[in-house]
């Protein structure tokens, strides 16, 4: 009686074997090669950043357009005015100072500089503003709100006893106003030079 001969693995499959192997290794490339590609495309693209003559001619630019500091009091009376002529149309209505004037960097191109944003203390009023006057009250601050260059509005609320608008500037400047359990009036400037970097 003969012994059964031991049968060795088929050729075929060696080469079928490392074939597998070899496109399974190509597909993990490729598919990190098509995310690394995906996340790159979907990121938000970085500004180069600029040079110092250019930062040095927009900062020129501000300078001549006065100080941060006076920036301020020029928003800060602005809004002072614009509660006085809310609280005339709704008698008894009080309003106060909230929070302290702050600061932030410029957007775009700008943040490269020492430019800042001034944003001035909130007014906040001691109630609503009801449907029936909110017309009114919304006209004379957009009226002020023109004095300071801002004249573009954008609606976030407009419904009984809930409004809500922004009005803006294309240099960054916006005055926001809105009214619901009391109403709020806030800013935020366009971009200066505090007086130390003049």
């Amino acid at each position: 009686m003969t012994q059964p001969t031991e049968r060795r693995p088929v050729a075929w499959w060696r080469s079928t074997r490392r074939a597998v192997v070899a496109l399974a290794v190509i597909v993990v490339i490729a598919a990190g090669v098509f995310f690394f590609w995906l996340a790159d495309a979907l990121s938000p693209k970085q500004e180069p950043p600029m040079k110092p003559d250019q930062v040095a001619a927009m900062e020129n630019d501000l300078r001549a357009k006065g100080s941060a500091e006076d920036a301020l009091a020029r928003y800060g009376a602005a809004l002072q005015q614009m509660a006085h002529d809310i609280t005339a149309l709704v008698p008894g209505l009080k309003w106060h100072w909230n929070r302290s004037n702050t600061s932030v960097t410029c957007p775009g191109p700008l943040a490269d500089t020492r430019g800042v944003q001034i944003l001035p203390r909130h007014i906040v009023f001691e109630g609503p503003i009801s449907d029936e006057v909110w017309p009114q009250a919304l006209a004379r601050v957009r009226e002020r709100s023109a004095a300071l260059g801002v004249n573009e509005e954008f609606v976030y609320a407009d419904k009984p006893g809930h409004h809500d608008v922004a009005i803006s500037g294309d240099n960054g400047a916006e005055i926001r106003f809105g009214t619901r359990v009391a109403a709020v009036l806030s800013a935020r400037s366009d971009c200066y030079l505090k007086a130390a970097d003049l």
